[in-house]
């Protein structure tokens, strides 16, 4: 089992919820959590980039038991995610738990050869969209008095290394 199936296992406990918005759906740890929370019938909006990605996630959340809705969303754009929260709230009526598990890589470029451009793209990815989404639920949560936001993110920013500069800063913050 590699370990971020064992994070998955952990994150079993949130089936319970209602809906689940799920950032970075479509592939590694989101899929997989997408998967487990099917499995337990939850109902699981899956946010995402790629269509194809979130088609086959969302069938197989679907063949597993659970709900899902599949979003193609930039999460970098604010009034994307306001779009993509409005429609799951509008769909289910509300929303339980926000995952934020998106994120991508710099490559494991050292800062030295990290361009302002590609600083910026990991950042906004891997930091300011997670605020930006948790802005958007919170009056939702706050309403009904109940939610839960988890944000996962990586061990690579508690450990130095030669490469990385924007990956690593971004999973301290």
């Amino acid at each position: 089992m590699t370990s971020w199936s064992n994070q998955v296992v952990r994150l079993q406990s949130i089936s319970r919820a209602r809906t689940i918005v799920l950032t970075g759906g479509g592939a590694g740890i989101g899929r997989s959590a997408a998967l487990a929370q099917g499995g337990h019938g939850a109902r699981i909006a899956i946010l995402d980039r790629v269509p194809e990605r979130i088609d086959a996630v969302t069938a197989d959340v679907e063949s597993a038991g659970g709900s899902a809705l599949g979003i193609a969303a930039d999460i970098t754009d604010e009034k994307a995610v306001d779009a993509a929260i409005r429609q799951v709230a509008n769909r289910w009526e509300g929303i339980d738990v926000l995952v934020n598990c998106a994120g991508i890589f710099d490559d494991l470029r050292p800062a030295d050869r990290t361009s302002n451009e590609l600083w910026n793209r990991v950042m906004a990815v891997n930091l300011i969209a997670a605020f930006v989404l948790t802005r958007a639920v919170i009056p939702l949560m706050a309403a009904v008095g109940r939610g839960a936001i988890i944000n996962i993110a990586s061990v690579a920013g508690t450990r130095g290394g030669v490469g990385g500069a924007a990956y690593t800063a971004s999973s301290t913050a």
